[in-house]
């Protein structure tokens, strides 16, 4: 399983943004990007076979990952609690998880049935 971590962050926070998850004990590559996600997302899955998960709080995202990527598994997840009142939810996910467990339980599901 390869995890990647694209996040709209500068090139010049993105030290920092990396630092902090591995703090967290979460040791993956951290891509910069600026913008909708959606073609870097169809970059991305382009060079796997499998399925591909996208997990975003922003529901923007998930409209540009649906749209150039329609095969990929897309997860809304709101970690930050102070922001999910002001995130509607949005029809181009699959998946609206309240919890990373949820998000988990989703994510094995997809993967067993790919096997």
């Amino acid at each position: 399983m390869n995890i990647v971590v694209l996040s709209n962050v500068s090139e010049a926070q993105a030290p920092a943004r990396l630092r902090n998850f591995q703090k967290l004990g979460l040791p993956f590559p951290l891509i910069s990007n600026s913008g909708p996600k959606g073609p870097f997302v169809k970059a991305l899955a382009s060079r796997v076979s499998g399925p591909v998960f996208f997990i975003d709080d922003i529901p923007m995202h998930h409209a540009s990952v649906a749209e150039g990527s329609p095969d990929v598994f897309r997860i809304h997840l709101i970690g930050d609690e102070r922001l999910k009142p002001l995130l509607p939810a949005t029809p181009h996910a699959h998946l609206r998880a309240e919890t990373w467990r949820e998000a988990d339980a989703f994510i094995r599901a997809r993967l067993a049935e790919a096997v």
